[in-house]
């Protein structure tokens, strides 16, 4: 097969959509599929063994980055599909504006929803404008992509309801998840033990990626939660940005690591002793199912679609959206049962494993093929 796959960026600041693509890229191309990925040019750009890169510089329009930077590289890849033919093509988010007949993946919840999140938040006059105006713009091209695409790609049967009530369609070709775990990377070959190396021996290490970059990742709930705590033999180590400022007796149990090479986060996940991710709103993160195939104790909050991955107090421990008193009382009760941590890491590799990224490249590969409405759901076979 040869795919194209169309996103905004691939550098060094990896999220979830990049590590989809990297993922994916490198488990076809193993395959002997040919994969180009269609992307933006920034400085600090990566490479993918075996997969072709093409960049474009891409220009960033505030406040509507999102809009502009779709726009753009939408447009771009019209033009370069004119010139070169592809069995299938991918376009991440909303970058399939201007294309046809191609596999749509959600980037998260519909853009109505995330609006009415953000809009609950405290603003002025002007902002609160600006930001109606964006999400406007967000919310007419997520429909054009939809209504233009051929396949849809969505985290959870709950999220494509989502999606289907926003906009009013029905999904006829649909792949379910648009993520998968595990990584090419493996530990030993990119360790990690440096960046935990002045956390004393004995400590719990309580990680969380993103978690403290912006409100709707739970920043402010996971500040709360450790507000709450004693803190003694328990460290926060934060993977990703931090806007905010740490203070108080958490300042003296935090360690801040900023961006971790994507190659190294295996071996981060092997070195904590769980992850926490109580966000407020999300499609379904890639950093939860990562962890989980690295065996790793999961407090998470009750995001959309999340209990038809887990079961609550069987593979990890799920909490309300918002409520820090229960992510603090979690956070203790896993750090001072060293058999719960250890039952759930069992629990967890088992319960994900028919969506690792090697089989979801095969039935990805299935799914482009099939000519007729077909629905694959690589979640209803899980353990």
């Amino acid at each position: 097969m040869k795919l194209l796959i169309v996103t905004p960026m691939l550098d060094s600041r990896i999220g979830g959509m990049e590590r989809f693509v990297i993922e994916l890229s490198l488990r076809l191309a193993l395959a002997g599929h040919s994969v180009t990925v269609l992307t933006g040019k920034r400085p600090d750009d990566i490479d993918l063994e075996g997969v072709r890169i093409l960049r474009s510089r891409i220009f960033y329009v505030r406040p509507f980055s999102k809009f502009f930077k779709y726009v753009q590289l939408s447009w771009i890849a019209r033009k370069h599909l004119k010139n070169d033919r592809y069995d299938a093509v991918l376009a991440m988010g909303h970058s399939g504006l201007f294309i046809k007949d191609y596999v749509w993946r959600a980037s998260g919840i519909p853009v109505p929803l995330i609006r009415a999140e953000r809009l609950k938040e405290k603003r002025g006059l002007l902002s609160r404008i600006l930001m109606e105006a964006d999400y406007y713009s967000q919310e007419v091209i997520e429909r054009a992509c939809i209504r233009k695409a051929k396949y849809h790609m969505y985290p959870s049967v709950h999220v494509k309801s989502l999606f289907e009530d926003s906009y009013g369609y029905k999904s006829l070709r649909h792949f379910i998840p648009c993520s998968g775990t595990g990584s090419a990377y493996g530990p030993e070959e990119y360790p990690a033990g440096d960046l935990l190396k002045n956390i004393p021996e004995g400590e719990i290490k309580v990680l969380t990626v993103g978690g403290l970059s912006e409100k709707r990742k739970g920043r402010d709930v996971i500040l709360e939660a450790f507000s709450l705590m004693d803190l003694s033999g328990i460290t926060l180590v934060c993977a990703g940005g931090v806007d905010a400022t740490v203070t108080g007796p958490l300042k003296d149990h935090f360690v801040s690591l900023g961006n971790v090479d994507h190659r190294r986060m295996p071996a981060l996940y092997q070195g904590c002793d769980m992850l926490i991710f109580p966000s407020i709103f999300e499609g379904f993160p890639n950093v939860l199912l990562e962890a989980a195939s690295f065996g790793m104790p999961v407090i998470a909050s009750r995001i959309e679609g999340i209990d038809e991955y887990f079961t609550d107090g069987e593979d990890l421990i799920l909490v309300e959206k918002g409520d820090a008193g229960a992510l603090s009382e979690k956070i203790l009760l896993l750090a001072g049962s060293e058999e719960l941590r250890k039952r759930l890491s069992e629990n967890i590799k088992k319960r994900i494993k028919d969506i690792d990224y090697g089989i979801l490249a095969g039935e990805f590969v299935s799914f482009v093929s099939s000519k007729g409405p077909l629905e694959i759901n690589l979640l209803k076979k899980k353990a």
